[in-house]
């Protein structure tokens, strides 16, 4: 394997490419599945993607190299996913943070549309890991409940070993854990439309923030409990969302938006990275302040409106769910060191297109029809 800056101007120049590629106007069918105009944030979905992605390579590659789920050595891209997971998380909570008091039925459709817009995908990766497993494994070793498990569409995410083969679980990289808090999110929502009405949401949301801060904290020092530390992180995220969308404050917004705070930011990335430890709650402070950037007009020097990136965005999900086991594949493919980066660059592309090819299939498919069943209702009703 060639060094981390090698490797980085490698994914730079790659993904690059691809932004090209997909900034055709023959790619412009990208933007017809979903009938919103795209926006910056679509963009920055599709970033946090490449992101996971690559953070996810080289755990594969130390899994066939060396036969451990880890990075050695290689801190940026260590530091790529959490980053990106923790954004996303950010994404959900901003996105949801408006949604008012509903009556039952209205709830039911909101939910009809989350499931249809997540389990589909998530099934195909899920049914993908359990031939793969077969294949890899064990074929009489056949349990029936440990393939049930599988099908949840990550709302409990608990991933046993399948026919006897140990790295099920990491076929697909393990990502349906992030759907588990997803849908925790969702669940949460009818009881917080109930308790905060919008015009306390910020106070709520700066509360919690807070007090996860300081829970996360204690728990590290003093309880060593990883599990709890990690709930406190995640729910830090989900809060954070909702005080981007309503922290107006214009002095508030200079402030976190100034070249000082961004180039503070920036500081205490690199001492994150250099230090090694980047799962922990400074990289989610971290990706509050790219996020609220991000809403408050930042493109990061245009990049976030390249097209190209933006319909990344738009496949973001499937990249996600895919990229996984596209990755596992290429590296069971490799017969010797040499073979890396041109197996590499085969299954980066293969993850691009197959990515596409999923969304424009499945995912936008399905979710699109509750949508429309949803019009069709309302339209009878009136």
């Amino acid at each position: 394997m060639h060094n981390q800056a090698y490797m980085i101007l490698y994914f730079v120049f790659l993904s690059s490419l691809v932004i090209l590629i997909l900034s055709s106007k023959r790619m412009s069918f990208i933007d017809k599945v979903d009938a919103r105009e795209l926006n910056n944030i679509d963009s920055l979905r599709g970033s946090l993607a490449l992101m996971v992605v690559l953070h996810h390579y080289m755990f594969n590659y130390f899994l066939w190299k060396d036969g451990y789920w880890d990075i050695n050595g290689y801190n940026l891209f260590r530091f790529l996913g959490p980053l990106a997971v923790y954004v996303f998380f950010i994404i959900s909570g901003y996105l949801f943070s408006s949604i008012e008091k509903k009556s039952f039925p209205k709830w039911i459709e909101f939910y009809k549309k989350r499931i249809f817009r997540i389990i589909p995908v998530c099934l195909i990766s899920s049914i993908i890991c359990i031939f793969i497993s077969y294949v890899l494994g064990n074929k009489k070793d056949l349990s029936v409940l440990n393939i049930s498990y599988w099908l949840d569409g990550g709302l409990l995410n608990k991933r046993p070993e399948l026919f006897g083969f140990s790295d099920s679980n990491l076929i697909n990289a393990g990502v349906t854990w992030t759907l588990h808090w997803e849908w925790l999110l969702y669940i949460s929502l009818p009881f917080i439309s109930l308790i905060l009405k919008k015009e306390r949401r910020l106070i709520a949301s700066v509360a919690v923030s807070t007090l996860c801060i300081i829970a996360y904290c204690v728990i590290k020092k003093y309880v060593h409990d990883t599990d709890l530390s990690n709930t406190f992180k995640y729910i830090f995220c989900f809060s954070c969302g909702y005080t981007c969308r309503f922290m107006k404050s214009e002095r508030l917004v200079r402030y976190l938006t100034s070249k000082i705070t961004i180039l503070i930011t920036i500081l205490i990335s690199i001492i994150i990275i250099i230090s090694g430890n980047t799962y922990g709650i400074p990289t989610a402070m971290v990706a509050f302040i790219i996020f609220y950037n991000v809403i408050n007009g930042r493109s990061i020097f245009g990049l976030l409106k390249v097209q190209g990136l933006r319909r990344i965005g738009v496949v973001s999900y499937s990249i996600y769910l895919m990229h996984g086991i596209c990755w596992f594949i290429g590296f069971h493919l490799i017969t010797k060191d040499s073979n890396i980066i041109t197996m590499s660059s085969l299954t980066f592309l293969t993850i691009i297109i197959l990515s596409i090819i999923t969304s424009l299939l499945i995912e936008y498919p399905s979710y699109n029809w509750t949508k429309n069943t949803s019009k069709n209702k309302t339209t009878q009703l009136k």
